[in-house]
């Protein structure tokens, strides 16, 4: 039978598997996916007991997309520089407890410029960039009937949901994770929906490459559940399905080079764009390096290989301490 066949072969290279290296920490980072339980994949192991560590994490992240038809009209354009803390520590049997908690800085960008160009230079669709005026903010939703759905035409500096993680080492090469997201952001200034939701995952070290190889991955999935919020709160979905994968290199004793992909199920329904009811695959490339023993530096750049359900462009800088 194909399945015992899976099976077995399965059970047979799990002796092999490898740890993966610490991924990039890649998620939908769109204005209207604040809302959503969509995590950071990819992390295989859970701290061991007694430690810990902190991670400040800043993003910059540029926004667009306008479309009319007769039944709906959306205009998305804007950019947000996020500032987020995460500590996370170790506990007893392989146990792990976070928290993070996003700061949103949001305003008309100035990248709107150099994302056009690059889009340009690469041969992809700038989405109507051209018809409208760089480094402006502006979100509005509209239906046929009149009705405004969504209407945000001021940036704004505000708070955003509060995270709060957990992570048990089921197996040496895999931790199932939940997240608990508290309404801490104000859906008014779209730092969140108003809305708790939660959601669990499974992170999975690929058992393909022998232990000292310079080269490792992981795969992950999982699924996530929202509770009714306050943007768009008649088309939002309530279930959503989300995964992704990655491979590290080990260049040096201090850099890794890193490559991954994360897509989830659509947010919103009863929606002709694809921004609202379209499934996103963002691809992410970027580094890992040692600056300490104790210190860690990641960069990475984040695209939508899709245009429209994520960000056009996103940009992660940041620092982890071990603590």
């Amino acid at each position: 039978m194909p399945l015992m066949r899976l099976i077995f072969l399965f059970a047979a290279l799990m002796p092999l598997a490898a740890v993966a290296e610490a991924p990039l920490d890649v998620t939908n980072l769109a204005t209207l996916a604040r809302g959503f339980p969509l995590p950071v994949l990819g992390y295989t192991q859970a701290l061991t007991p007694g430690t810990g560590s902190m991670t400040a994490m800043l993003d910059v992240v540029n926004e667009f997309h306008a479309n009319s038809s007769p039944d709906e009209t959306i205009r998305i354009d804007g950019e947000t520089q996020r500032l987020a803390v995460t500590w996370r520590r170790g506990f007893a049997s392989g146990y792990e407890f976070g928290v993070e908690l996003p700061f949103y800085f949001q305003n008309g960008g100035m990248l709107d410029d150099i994302v056009t160009g690059f889009h340009s230079a690469i041969g992809q669709s700038n989405t109507s960039r051209d018809r409208f005026p760089a480094r402006k903010y502006a979100f509005r939703y509209e239906r046929p009937n009149g009705s405004v759905l969504l209407d945000r035409q001021s940036g704004s500096d505000v708070i955003g949901d509060l995270s709060l993680y957990g992570g048990w080492q089921f197996q040496p090469d895999l931790v199932l994770r939940t997240q608990l997201k508290l309404p801490t952001g104000p859906a008014s200034r779209l730092a969140g929906n108003g809305a708790a939701s939660a959601s669990v995952w499974a992170d999975y070290a690929m058992p393909w490459f022998e232990k000292d190889s310079a080269f490792s991955g992981f795969l992950s999935g999982g699924t996530g559940y929202s509770l009714l919020g306050d943007v768009l709160r008649t088309q939002q979905e309530r279930w959503i399905l989300f995964g992704g994968g990655g491979l590290a290199w080990r260049a040096t004793s201090s850099l890794r080079l890193l490559a991954q992909v994360y897509a989830h199920s659509k947010l919103y329904k009863e929606s002709g764009f694809d921004l609202l009811a379209a499934a996103p695959l963002i691809v992410s490339v970027g580094l890992r390096w040692k600056l300490g023993s104790d210190t860690e530096l990641q960069v990475s750049f984040i695209e939508d290989a899709f245009v429209s359900p994520a960000p056009d462009y996103a940009m992660r800088l940041g620092l982890n301490w071990r603590l």
